[in-house]
């Protein structure tokens, strides 16, 4: 047997090694039974999201209704351009 068939046959059985280590690595991530997976992570997220929502809703509900029941219609009539508090003014626009 010359020196390359060697490294030929030598090259094939570590390929073969290769390939078979891989695809028993492969089988055991499949058989894995761990609780941290992909859809775990996905439904702690959702679930974050969820209460931070409705902690915010609880927070506007209770402490800006009860608390400061102008505060909104300040802040509408701020980006609506007009003004709800009586004062004065510049008067507007041009005569046509």
């Amino acid at each position: 047997m010359t020196s390359l068939e060697s490294k030929v046959i030598l090259l094939a059985i570590k390929a073969e090694y290769s390939a078979e280590n891989i695809c028993r690595k492969i089988a055991e991530k499949i058989r894995e039974d761990t609780a941290d997976g992909y859809m775990d992570t996905l439904i702690k997220i959702l679930i974050a999201v969820v209460l931070g929502v409705a902690l915010l809703a609880a927070l506007k509900t209770f402490i800006l209704d009860k608390f400061f029941p102008e505060l909104e219609q300040q802040i509408m009539d701020m980006f609506s351009g007009t003004s709800s508090t009586t004062g004065g003014g510049t008067g507007g626009g041009a005569a046509s």
